[in-house]
């Protein structure tokens, strides 16, 4: 009697359990996509596999309900199904959704199985019509690479219709460049691409120079007549003609023997204190209003100069400020107010194992660095990138020999590369690693 009690309690208890979770909700199963938090836009498949059903349906919202296609092979699930036919899919234009958040759940014969929360972004309407475009997206799926997305009117979306390796000098053709320095001459370490963007690109440039030299030695055979400080000022000027560039130059002194931080304290000095400093590059640089602003990195300054140094510190500072003022204030039209800021990250040495000159890569652990290959050839030069440093070196006889140009000329062909690093990808995790260069 007993015995048989319990097999009454047990088969209420299955008979239960069967009732409450049916077979179906055993059954493994998988809602592959949408995948929760994900964005979804024009038309898309919602898909996935469930081992056995008789229907899947798709709910969205709580609100429409629509039966899935079943069926269809999917080898990948074999090993958990046993059986290949277990693939569900169901096209669907997301822009009836309309813009915002919604709710997609997959149910097999009525049991839910799976769910996402997704954002759908609309262009307005259900169906877009009679429009066409292509946007680029750079260094995807790897820096180096740019994709072109064509619009598909079919899809409702943009598709990619080719993959070419890029070169940053393409990213960076944007619109207005800013460089700005601590010297005349101080362009020579990022010539190759200034030559892209200023001449072959035809991006309108800017050069800011801080200090007009008179602290450098002059290479010129009578001297530097009146002063340095003229005759450097001059070949900035016919520098700047190179590039096609408006120059700034202004007339901060260039006194040797400081640390950056002294140097920021005696340019302050010079302008009524270090709010007044910083103005004046912020207003300056809402002037131009560039896309594209470069600059050493104020770590180490490309040859550790600590004008190079102070000059980009000061920069970041003037950013900084720039930031909490209005987009109107610092251009005329819809979009960030910061420009897009590189580094540069090139390191150059004087005299290293008896070499002139050594061009190479700050940080090599860096994995954020770009590099710009200074060997491509350029249409309007009709020669390489390379050549633009070599013509640039000519417009400052007072600080470059013949010797000199003769041995720029002769750097290897793979020490030829001019680097850049995103200022919004400086990692902090690597400043003791950049310091040390400068040590």
């Amino acid at each position: 009697m007993k015995n048989f009690r319990l097999f009454i309690i047990l088969e209420t208890v299955l008979t239960s359990l069967i009732f409450l979770f049916p077979p179906t909700l055993w059954a493994q199963a998988n809602l592959e996509d949408p995948s929760p938090n994900s964005f979804q836009s024009g038309i898309g498949v919602i898909r996935g596999w469930v081992c056995r059903a008789n229907r899947v349906d798709i709910v969205f919202d709580e609100r429409e309900i629509l039966q899935a296609a079943y069926g269809t092979n999917r080898d990948d699930a074999r090993s958990v199904c046993g059986i290949d036919n277990t693939g569900f899919g169901l096209l669907f234009n997301w822009n009836l959704l309309g813009d915002g958040t919604h709710t997609v759940r997959a149910l097999a014969d009525g049991v839910e199985f799976g769910r996402a929360t997704i954002t759908v972004t609309t262009l307005g309407t259900d169906f877009l019509r009679g429009r066409s475009g292509n946007v680029q997206v750079f260094d995807f799926p790897q820096a180096g690479t740019d994709l072109s997305l064509v619009w598909q009117e079919s899809m409702q979306n943009f598709a990619i219709a080719h993959a070419t390796p890029n070169s940053i000098a393409t990213q960076l053709a944007r619109g207005k460049v800013m460089w700005i320095a601590a010297h005349p001459d101080d362009e020579i370490t990022i010539a190759p691409l200034l030559g892209d963007l200023c001449v072959e690109h035809q991006q309108a440039c800017t050069f800011l120079v801080a200090t007009r030299g008179e602290a450098g030695a002059c290479q010129l055979s009578n001297g530097c007549q009146p002063d340095r400080a003229t005759v450097r000022t001059q070949e900035m000027r016919n520098a700047a003609a190179l590039y096609r560039a408006t120059l700034i130059q202004w007339n901060l002194p260039d006194q040797p023997g400081q640390t950056p931080d002294g140097i920021l304290k005696v340019w302050a000095n010079q302008v009524g204190g270090e709010d007044a400093l910083i103005n004046n590059l912020a207003t300056a640089i809402a002037t131009v209003a560039p896309d594209v602003i470069l600059l050493f990195d104020p770590r180490h300054g490309t040859t550790c100069h600590p004008h190079h140094r102070a000059i980009a510190a000061l920069t970041l500072s003037a950013l900084d400020r720039l930031k909490v003022r209005s987009a109107n204030s610092y251009r005329q039209q819809a979009g960030p107010i910061a420009p897009l800021t590189y580094l540069l990250e090139t390191r150059i040495q004087f005299g290293l194992n008896n070499i002139p000159f050594t061009f190479s890569l700050a940080v090599p652990e860096d994995k954020d660095i770009r590099a710009y290959d200074a060997n491509q050839h350029l249409s309007r030069i009709n020669d390489t990138a390379w050549a633009y440093l070599l013509q640039d070196v000519q417009t400052h006889p007072s600080q470059f020999s013949a010797t000199d140009l003769a041995a720029l000329w002769s750097i290897p062909s793979e020490a030829r590369r001019t680097f850049l690093l995103p200022l919004a990808n400086a990692a902090e995790t690597l400043n003791l690693r950049y310091a040390e260069l400068c040590r």
